[in-house]
């Protein structure tokens, strides 16, 4: 197997983020198509939004910062920073060679409520791993 050369993060974007008891994340109301419709006149309203990442990185290069931000068009919607001890962890050794050659993966799941979306638009993820940014897929939104 190839092992993994590039850093990439994919996005599903939902109605609803649910944790089961036995550790299992079920998604509510996928948005695979390649926009939403939204009414003809006014805003449209989300009662919750729901945003998976997967981030998948080689184990090199390391990084010392990671900031994920999830924007509307140019606005900052949630911005996080991981602490320091945090980008340590998910960097650090694993002994299962075929893990090594498959890279690092971080899952991240973010919940939003009444998100409000009064223009056609996107709404986007992306991750600055040091200075390299790398951009999700875009949820759209169209008249």
């Amino acid at each position: 197997m190839k092992p993994l050369e590039h850093r990439s993060v994919q996005c599903i974007y939902c109605d609803d983020i649910r944790d089961e008891v036995d550790g299992k994340t079920t998604i509510v109301g996928w948005y695979g198509s390649e926009f939403v419709q939204m009414p003809p006149e006014g805003a449209l309203v989300l009662p919750t939004l729901g945003v998976i990442a997967l981030v998948v990185m080689p184990p090199e290069p390391r990084f010392e910062s990671f900031r994920l931000e999830l924007l509307q068009g140019e606005t900052l919607l949630q911005g996080i920073d991981l602490p320091p001890e945090a980008v340590a962890n998910l960097q650090a050794e694993n002994e299962d060679a075929e893990n090594k050659s498959m890279g690092r993966q971080v899952r991240i799941a973010i919940r939003l409520q009444n998100l409000l979306v009064a223009e056609p638009g996107v709404i986007a993820l992306r991750v600055i791993l040091d200075k390299e940014v790398l951009h999700a897929n875009r949820l759209r939104f169209k008249r």
